[in-house]
């Protein structure tokens, strides 16, 4: 409804591999996955292949991270973080502004109502 094609992966490795082949605009990886977690994960995605650590990547997590857990995040490529209690609204300003940063803009769509 908002205008983004999802596409969903299983874990870490299956995300990965996604993310090599379709070269998403934008990555929501979730923290806590199997086979695979979302800081493994990124980090592949981040050094391991050309197609992938230019893009944006979003971890979504139920933790709450210390300072120095957050610098981490930054460090590995990771450009925000958020809290999956948050409510939709507020995780759509984050991906917007993970977005803006990277020179994409978005438009959300015209309702047809």
């Amino acid at each position: 409804q908002k205008g983004f094609e999802v596409i969903y992966a299983h874990d870490g490795a299956e995300g990965w591999e996604i993310a090599r082949r379709l070269k998403p605009t934008i990555i929501l990886c979730d923290y806590r996955m199997p086979n695979m977690d979302g800081i493994e994960t990124a980090e592949h995605l981040k050094t391991d292949s050309e197609e992938t650590k230019k893009i944006p990547l979003i971890m979504l997590t139920s933790e709450d991270f210390s300072p120095e857990a957050q610098k981490m995040l930054k460090e590995l490529g990771i450009d925000e973080y958020v809290h999956k209690g948050m409510r939709f609204v507020e995780i759509l300003e984050k991906v917007k502004a993970v977005l803006k940063k990277y020179g994409i803009e978005y438009e959300e769509p015209k309702s047809a109502y």
